[in-house]
This record gives structure tokens, sequence and C-alpha cells, in this order.
């Protein structure tokens, strides 16, 4: 009898079980959720560099094996010794061996690799001396990859660049930047760096968000607040020579207003100085300050949420169709807010209530917001270096669900990535989209790509397109591309409507190409253009003279059209609801026909302007100066101060990640590395030049290599360069082409350097193994860079003579003229009238 009970209760679990596990696996049209769990905080050790009797540089740690050369974060001066100390902050993983390897940036070789068992201790973890065991290029940056060994074997790696220098002054650099820091944080000692200042006075200063070195020490000083640094400042160099350095600071401000209310505030300093034996010197000063939001400060009265001291450049406040709900992204952190019900949530934070300020606050990650569905969740993206939780480590792009009743997120798709958040945030194209069928619409790398989240589909829509012939409204939820990106191929617009999936085509001519130039409201810009009328500049730039220019909607229909006679439109800008209509008109000759400039003309938009019941309002203060507010409809009064509910992360029971072939994510792009980062990317090299130049930075190209730096010799000469002169078979262009060519070892057949065929830069381009690097529109000073870096730049004196440039000092030019057969030396006024007359033309290339 008890054997049945017993097979009985048995086979009773058995059946209870049976039911858990298959309840539990079978898949439905929902993904699953096994429980809720809150996002674990941040485990990975930091590292912070020595060197040259000073501490700087703090690293933070990859669980990934990234590309050692894309890592521009920091940069470690080696004096005499070649040798650093890294200092490890092991926080609950303990290290018990690195391994470090040193790559050629220009050839990605590892040059020299070791490994250190025998750690020694420190009061928060360990330190290894690395000492370089080859010999470097002095002023040349090499590329270091440090890997830590935990005791249960896992690998994290942290990145920095190397360069060997005769005397970083490292230390004195450093000391010059905390003592300005220390004595503007303190008002009785600000006067003393005032000084260091180029103060404007005739510069309206009313926002502390953004102060330079042309602000007056009232705002440098931070105005009327009393602040108070709340984390340890870790100098972080950025760009390093004998001289002069970048060098900033990160950290976190807190001040007390009133009403005894506190409030903090992320501040990022970035200075360039210069040493010299008798004293130091401020080159350059920016500093941005952002406050933190806290619903805590909401003003009732006004019934406005207060955002402080922003630039607030970069908010956006997302509604959904009725406007009673609402989310916004500041600092890194998604808010929601419910008008009707008054409930407040900080959806996605790395940032905790118990900080970590070194970890969690690190900033190499953003958040954007998609949409607000019908049912009222929020879609949004979290992007770049993931600090704490699952992902810890990893760069990548999660798209999550904000599920509002349950306060919950739920990951949707995580697709891991083997770049730089810096890179990442230039190259996701500001593209991202989820439908009603949850198709997930996105764009790397000028990639755009779908992918149906329930049924794991994945597809490219389309790839290789540039930022002037790809489009996306969100407002009209439809993307535009060009069914080509040569402009001799134009001859399709293709429409993708988001939510349906529906394909719209607007074709050309046979004569005629057609052509992208942008989008207003719900609305395409486009245009048509003779295939006769192609054209190439002397230095190589190909365009597309528009005869006619129309917009359409989404399906297609004409709204209005655009046709002048003897005008031809290049691009479009859209500013408000006017279209401003770059034109040229056609003269030259039957041999050589060229465009010439003429003034703009415009286009006003008829279609209203949509406005939001919910706007960004501003007050002025004597304490904190200009200071941004969310404004709330007179409806919807907040009364009390909404208490902020957290989410919770949902552990989703089936795999959500999409990888990416690695191979679909190059394109040829010109990156600024300026005030910490990357400030933009640009497919072109003079327009990534000059926000470089005016931001003291460096530009990078596709390949990571150094195209441009502000930084140079004093004077400098490039020698071994044979002298030619123009004759009845080579005319100036030709002759400095070919100079050029032989300078750095090609050798071409005279019969295919033919100016009267193809542009300089294009022949330029057959020739050499990598593109060529177009310079026009750069200044002289911007070019003369190649050649402190001994590359010689072709550069056009008048319409139709081309020289080659291969010297200067403090005072003039060196180049070649073909056409008088003899080297030049010019002042450097008249040189720079010269150029600039002559449309500052300039071609070099990249070693």
């Amino acid at each position: 009898m008890l054997k049945h009970v017993y097979r009985i209760i048995i086979l009773f679990f058995f059946f209870m079980g049976s039911l858990y596990f298959f309840g539990r696996n079978i898949k439905e049209d929902e993904v699953s959720v096994n429980s809720e769990v809150i996002m674990d905080k941040a485990k990975f050790p930091v590292i912070f560099v020595n060197a040259g009797d000073a501490t700087f540089n703090i690293l933070h740690g990859y669980s990934g094996n990234l590309d050692a050369k894309m890592i521009r974060e920091t940069v470690t001066p080696l004096n005499e010794d070649m040798s650093f100390t890294v200092l490890i902050d092991e926080s609950e993983i303990i290290i018990k061996k690195i391994k470090y390897d040193i790559y050629d940036i220009d050839n990605n070789e590892v040059i020299d690799s070791g490994s250190i068992s025998s750690l020694d201790k420190t009061d928060t973890g360990k330190k290894a001396k690395i000492k370089v065991g080859v010999d470097l290029e002095s002023g040349k940056e090499y590329a270091v990859k440090i890997t830590m060994i935990s005791n249960k074997s896992k690998k994290i790696h942290y990145y920095t660049r190397i360069k060997k220098l005769n005397n970083s002054h490292i230390k004195e650099k450093i000391q010059f930047v905390m003592d300005f820091h220390n004595s503007i944080l303190d008002k009785s000692r600000s006067s003393d760096v005032a000084k260091y200042l180029e103060t404007d006075y005739t510069k309206e200063n009313k926002n502390l968000a953004h102060v330079d070195i042309t602000s007056n020490i009232d705002f440098v000083s931070f105005g009327g607040l009393s602040p108070k640094v709340i984390q340890d400042v870790v100098p972080i160099v950025y760009e390093v020579y004998e001289e002069t350095a970048s060098i900033g600071l990160n950290y976190i401000l807190e001040t007390e207003k009133t009403a005894g209310k506190t409030e903090r505030y992320n501040v990022k300093e970035f200075y360039r100085v210069r040493y010299t034996e008798d004293r130091m010197y401020l080159l350059g000063y920016e500093r941005t300050m952002e406050a933190i939001f806290d619903m805590e400060l909401a003003s009732l009265a006004k019934n406005e949420f207060k955002l402080g001291i922003t630039s607030g450049e970069d908010l956006e406040i997302v509604t959904d169709k009725d406007a009673t709900k609402m989310c916004f992204v500041r600092e890194r952190e998604l808010w929601y807010y419910e008008l009707d019900t008054k409930k407040a949530v900080r959806v996605f934070s790395f940032n905790q209530d118990d900080n970590d300020y070194t970890r969690d606050n690190y900033d190499q990650h953003n958040v954007k917001i998609l949409d607000i569905t019908q049912e009222g969740n929020v879609n949004f993206l979290v992007y770049g270096y993931m600090n704490r939780g699952d992902y810890e480590g990893r760069v990548g792009i999660i798209l999550y669900t904000f599920y509002p009743e349950d306060n919950r997120i739920a990951e949707q798709v995580y697709i891991p990535l083997e770049i730089s958040y810096q890179v990442l945030k230039e190259d996701l194209n500001n593209f991202s989209y989820v439908n009603e069928h949850n198709v997930f619409y996105f764009a790397i790398d000028n990639v755009v790509y779908s992918y149906h989240i329930p049924t794991n589909a994945l597809e490219t829509i389309v790839s290789g397109v540039k930022s002037d012939s790809f489009l996306m409204s969100k407002e009209g939820k439809f993307i535009a591309w060009q069914n080509s990106v040569e402009l001799e191929n134009m001859k399709e617009i293709i429409i993708l409507d988001l939510e349906t999936g529906a394909r719209k085509s607007i074709e050309s001519t046979d004569d005629e190409n057609i052509k992208i130039l942008g989008h207003i409201e719900e609305n395409i810009i486009y245009g048509y253009g003779k295939s006769g009328n192609i054209a190439e500049t002397t230095e190589g730039t190909r365009i597309l003279p528009l005869s006619k220019v129309v917009i359409v909607n989404k399906n297609g229909d004409v709204l209005k059209e655009y046709k002048k006679k003897n005008a031809y439109v290049l691009s479009v800008k859209v500013e408000d609801n006017i279209i401003e209509l770059t034109r040229v008109k056609k003269s030259g000759t039957s041999s050589r026909v060229i465009y010439q400039k003429i003034s703009p003309d415009y286009i006003l938009n008829n279609d209203k302007v949509k406005t939001s019941s919910i706007y960004l309002t501003e007050r002025v203060t004597d304490v904190a100066k200009l200071e941004k507010y969310i404004a709330l409809p007179g409806e919807y009064f907040i009364q009390d101060i909404p208490k902020v509910v957290k989410t919770s992360n949902t552990i989703i029971t089936e795999d959500t990640t999409l990888r990416l072939k690695q191979a679909e994510m190059k394109n040829s792009k010109y990156y600024v590395y300026a005030l910490g980062g990357i400030l933009g990317a640009f497919e072109n090299a003079p327009e990534a030049i000059t926000l470089a130049n005016e931001k003291m930075g460096t530009v990078i190209n596709n390949n990571y290599q150094l195209t441009w730096e502000r930084s140079k010799s004093i004077r400098s000469t490039i020698s071994g360069i044979e002298l030619l002169s123009a004759n009845g078979g080579m005319n100036s262009q030709e002759a400095s082409i070919t100079m050029l060519l032989s300078h750095i070892g090609v050798q071409r057949n005279k019969n295919d350097i033919d100016t009267s065929k193809k542009s300089i830069y294009s022949i330029l381009s057959e020739s050499l193994k990598t593109d060529p690097l177009n310079l026009t529109g750069c200044s002289l000073e911007e070019v003369l860079y190649c050649i402190s870096a001994k590359r010689p730049v072709i550069a056009m004196k008048d319409d139709n003579n081309g020289v080659l440039i291969i010297g200067y000092d403090e005072f003039n030019i060196t180049y070649i003229d073909p056409s008088i057969g003899k080297e030049v030396k010019k002042g450097l006024q008249d040189s720079t009238d010269m150029f600039k007359n002559a449309g500052n033309i300039f071609i070099s290339y990249v070693d």
C-alpha cells in the first residue's frame, strides 16, 4: 500500500515539474519573463598610470578584445627610463597577473610584449612597472593593450597610448592644471589665475554651462555658486608634446543653493598648456557644466521641472500622442513622467544611490529615446560602454522597452560591437526606429538594417550610403536613399515606409540624374540634373548641378517645384521653415566648363510647424546665472514633489544577441578628437581639420592613422625632391604631380598624368595605395602640418598653375614653381593671400 502512495507522490511532483518546465520553455508571441532583478554594481578594476613622478590617466576595463589603435582616450609620455607604472584599484576582482602588448599604429604590428606575475600590493589593490623593451621613435605614438588576468582566469583589457619624449615635463604641466583648478574653486584665490585668461570684455557672459579662456574670472570661478568637488579628480592626458599638452579633468560638483537644497553637476575641464623654463602658459581653456536632474528641485509655484545649468542643445522631450506622458534624457539618465497620475520614474541610469563615481559615472555611453508607443511603453537605446550589470566592460547597443505599469525594463535586442563608444556615437548615424510589428530599424557605419525581433530575421536594407544620400524622417516614419553614391549612377530614390515596409521609387530620365538634398518636416527635397553637366573642380570635387528642385511627400506626391533660368542648385540648407538653396551658374569655355557661385535663393515651406504644450523655458538668477526648466501645461499641476520610482530589469529567457559582420562596418571618415573625445565624423578632411584647429585637436582617418594635428615644428623642409619644369609636354600641375609621386617612390607614365582629362585628385587616386588627402578649403597655416610631417603638398597659385610646397619657417614658405622652373621662397602673408585668391586648393596624402 505504501509503495502505491509513494508512487502517486512521485508522479505528482514529476507532473508539477513538467508543467513548470514546459510552461517556461514553450514559445509564445511575447517573450517570456523569468524574474526581475536590480542591475549588478560595477566590479571591474580601474587603472591609474604613474610616469614622470606624476599620477594621471584613469583606464577602464573592456571585456572584448578591441583593436588597440582605435582607443584614443589617453596618452602616457615616457622619459629616458622608458617605463611607466600601473596602479590597480581592484574593487571585487583580484588580479594575479598582467600582460601587455605594444603596437606600431602605422601597421598594427606588435613590437613588444611581456607579462608580470609578481605584483606589488597597495592600499587599494596592486601595482606593476612596465618597462618598454624596444627602442621607440621619438615623438611617435604607440598603442598599448594591458590585459589583467584575475584569480579566476578572467581577462580584462585596458588601452592607452605611449609616446617617447626627451622630457615631457608632465609633472609640471599637471601641477599647473591642478593649481588653476583649485584656485577657481575658491573665490579668495581665483584672482591668482585671472592673468592666464584672455577675457573678451565685449562677450556676454550669461550661462555657466560653458565657459572658456575668453570668459571673465567671475564665470570661470563658478559665478555665485559655492562649489565642492565630491570625488577624486584624476588628470587625463589627451595629447602631449615636449612643450605643450592637452589635459582634462572630469568630476562631479556639488553646490548648496536657496532653501538648503543641494544640486549636483557633471563638470568637464579642458586645458591646453605650454611649459617653458621661465613660466607656464595657458593656451586654451574650456569647461562644460551640466546639472544632474533631480525631481526634488521641481518648482511647484511655476509648475516646472528644473533642468538647471545646461547648454540644453541636445535635450529632446518625447511625448505620447495625447501629450499626457513624457520622457527625456539628462546626463545619460532616462526619466519618465505621467502628467495625469503624477508618476515619476528614473527609467535607466548606471548611477546608484550608493554611488561609485569613478565607475558608475564613466561617461562613455548614452541613452536615446525612440518613441512612446500607443500602449504607453517607451522604446529606448543604451549604446556605448556598459558601466555595470551583465554586460559590464562591453561595448554595444541594447534596445530596451520600459513598461510603466510594472515599473520594469525588458531587453529586446543586444548588439555587441568591437569599437569604442567615441567611434560608435558617430557611426550610429542618428537613426533608429521600432515599428508596431516589432521590426527594429537601425544604421551603423552607413549600413541600414532591419531586424524582426520575434523571428530574429536580419536584413540589410542598403549599404555604403553617405550622409548626403540618405535621410530619415521620424515624423513621417520613413527613410529615403539613393541607388548609388556615384553621380553618374544616381538614377533612383527609394522611399521606405517604416511601418508598412512598402517601398516607393522616384526615377530620373535617361539623360538626367537625381539627387537627394534633404527633408523638411515630413517631406523630401531632391533635384534633377543633366548627366552631361556633371563636372569636376580642379582639386577633384565632383558636382551635379541641379536644374530643378522638387519637394514631395513620402508617397511621392509633388508639393512644390523650383526652377530658374541660368541657375543651378548644388545643395540646400533647411532652417526653421525656410529652405536656402546654394546656387551656381555655368561659365568657362567649351573645352572646360566651370560653375561659379551666385547668390542663394529661398523657398518658404507653408506647412505649419507643430508646437508642443510641454516646452523649455529659462530664468536668470544672481547665483547660478541662466538656468532652464521644463514647463508643463497649465491644466496639469504638479502640486507635490513627485516621489521617484525605480525600475527593475526583466530577465529574458531567450537570447537577445544580434551579431553583425565586422566587415560591414567599414567606411571612409575623418574623426576629430578634441576636448577628450570625438567631436564629429566627416566625409571630407577640410571640415574635420577646421573643427580640430578651432578646438585644438587632432584628425584621425578610418584606419586610425594620424591625419592632422594642431602641433607642428617651428620650421620644416622636405629635401631630396628633383625639380621639374613645365615644358611643351607637361604643364605646371602635371609637373607638381610627378614630383610628389617621385618623392614617395611612385613612377607613372607621362601619358597617364594628363590634367586636361582628369583632376589632380583623380590622378593621385589612381597612383596611390590610399586615398589622397584633399585639403581644399583649409588655410595655408593648417596645411603646413603636412610639411612638418614631411609630406609635400600640391597647391594652385592661380587658376591654371600648380606648385609643390616643400618647406616653411617663421616668416616664409618654400615651394617649387614648375611654371618658372625655380624654387621660390615667399613671405608667409603674401603666400597666404596668393593661395587664398586661387581658392585655397591643396592636395597631399597620408603615409
